[in-house]
């Protein structure tokens, strides 16, 4: 649908990728969605307390576990939902961070740790991973949904938010707190499709090539500036062994390879980045972040 979105950006994205309050508009309607306003807007004021030290690590988690043990609260509402609500309030101020601002994104990321090594009572989840990452992890699936395209357009604010997020999680997965897959799916979304022009009935919103690289690009960068080493260092073959499980690490069109992290695949994925800093047509600022990540690479290999 030709409306707001596509007016809204004009056909382009604005350089200052940084924009909160935009930021913050798009996360109210999009990241939220799996929690209730009220109940977030609580965890927010939480988070922002937090980041801008109006409240130090150890009284943020004291305030935020003796909300989710609060007996009363078990009563009425399983302490997990509480914590989902949390999460939601943590991926939105991420989606607000600057992926510049590396101080910002580390200090959210003390406090991501911080819940983790922490437990929370009557709560019902079980697995491997405590609860308290369990629910982060769903709640990240969740924002992954809010990649931007996906048949909708690309609006301004909300490209600027998936950089940021995306350098989150990769921040986050640097860390070893969660095991995300997300760094393969951003890279294989921006690098191993040769984007084209939508036709008109190709998608509810055709998009051009232009716009799709603009888009993916600087995300699937963040992971390089956040995880880097790790990520180059990473091998390992993710072919399912069962067909049913499918194959979340398979390789997009340009991609030969196995479904694998591997050096020769970050060796693809580099000569990519530097295709694609030198394509004329793209914005300024994504060929800049496109060199910025070769030159990481290339860092990352010494």
């Amino acid at each position: 649908m030709k409306n707001s979105r596509d007016e809204q950006t004009n056909g382009t994205i604005p350089s200052a990728i940084d924009k909160a309050d935009q930021v913050h508009n798009i996360a109210e309607t999009q990241i939220q969605s799996g929690a209730s306003n009220d109940k977030t807007s609580v965890y927010h004021s939480l988070v922002e307390d937090y980041l801008t030290s109006a409240s130090d690590l150890p009284s943020t988690i004291e305030k935020l576990f003796s909300s989710f043990n609060e007996p009363s609260a078990v009563e009425t509402e399983p302490s997990e939902n509480y914590l989902q609500n949390f999460w939601y309030a943590i991926l939105d101020s991420a989606k607000q961070i600057s992926f510049r601002d590396t101080p910002s994104h580390n200090k959210l990321v003390d406090l991501v740790k911080a819940v983790g090594n922490s437990h929370i009572t009557g709560s019902s989840l079980s697995g491997e991973e405590p609860l308290e990452l369990q629910l982060l992890g769903m709640c990240s699936r969740e924002a992954y949904n809010d990649e931007p395209g996906s048949g909708m357009g690309f609006l301004a604010p909300e490209v600027c938010a998936w950089t940021n997020l995306n350098y989150f999680w990769a921040l986050v997965k640097n860390e070893d707190i969660m095991p995300y897959i997300y760094d393969i799916w951003a890279l294989r979304q921006a690098l191993e499709r040769d984007h084209v022009d939508d036709e008109p009935d190709d998608a509810q919103q055709p998009s051009s090539a232009v716009l799709k690289y603009d888009a993916y690009v600087p995300a699937a960068a963040a992971w390089i500036f956040g995880e880097g080493k790790k990520l180059y260092l990473t091998e390992m073959d993710l072919t399912p062994s069962d067909r049913s499980q499918g194959n979340p690490g398979r390789g997009g069109d340009l991609w030969k390879g196995k479904a694998e992290y591997s050096k020769e695949r970050w060796a693809f994925w580099k000569q990519r980045f530097e295709e694609i800093s030198e394509k004329p047509d793209l914005r300024e600022e994504t060929r800049k972040i496109a060199k910025e990540a070769v030159v990481m690479m290339s860092e990352a290999e010494k």
